[in-house]
């Protein structure tokens, strides 16, 4: 290949950016760390170092980056409930793990932000679903996947007991419940409160 032809071809060969992944990931952690009514396209795109072209290349609206920032988090969080929500892995202890990492995760956030951080599909979705369909319905959507994982365990833990299955829905009391069991084993640090 010459130089000449080498050279046309780098001019027409796509290119290749992460931009779309930077805009979603930046919007998601400021709606999370802030809200969605005070996250303006600007601070996403100053977040994720992009033109304001860029982010309307990629997303007609707030509303619709929202959208994709909330399927992307759900997606690169789907394989760690995967495991630790396994059937190879005991009903309880399926709980156990799952509550050991949201408080690890809460407590690195916390030293990293120095605040105590919900959960972004909740703070979203209490803020906006009023409002937005869009981000309604995809709340709802990963929430019922997320509920998936709660109904099994505690279906797998009623039969494990002797006392069969209740059917679907009980996994939204268990992961709405406060009373999450604590393993003998586990050492949990205490998240400071007074964030």
């Amino acid at each position: 290949m010459t130089s000449q032809s080498s050279h046309v071809k780098r001019l027409y060969m796509p290119r290749v950016s992460d931009m779309k992944e930077r805009l979603t990931d930046a919007a998601l952690d400021l709606m999370w760390e802030n809200s969605y009514g005070t996250t303006s396209v600007d601070s996403i795109c100053e977040r994720a170092g992009a033109k304001k072209g860029s982010f309307y290349y990629f997303f007609k609206s707030k509303s619709e980056l929202t959208v994709a920032a909330l399927e992307a988090e759900w997606n690169k969080n789907k394989a760690n409930m995967d495991a630790l929500f396994s059937p190879a892995t005991p009903p309880l202890e399926r709980f156990d793990r799952y509550f050991d990492y949201v408080h690890d995760r809460l407590a690195e956030l916390q030293e990293k932000c120095g605040s105590i951080l919900g959960c972004p599909l909740l703070s979203i979705g209490s803020e906006v679903s009023t409002q937005d369909q869009g981000v309604r319905a995809t709340v709802d959507r990963i929430w019922d996947r997320k509920i998936k994982y709660f109904d099994s365990g505690r279906a797998r833990a009623r039969v494990d007991c002797g006392a069969g299955s209740r059917g679907e829905g009980e996994g939204a009391l268990c992961l709405l419940s406060r009373d999450a069991r604590p393993s003998a084993n586990s050492k949990r640090r205490r998240i400071d409160p007074r964030f």
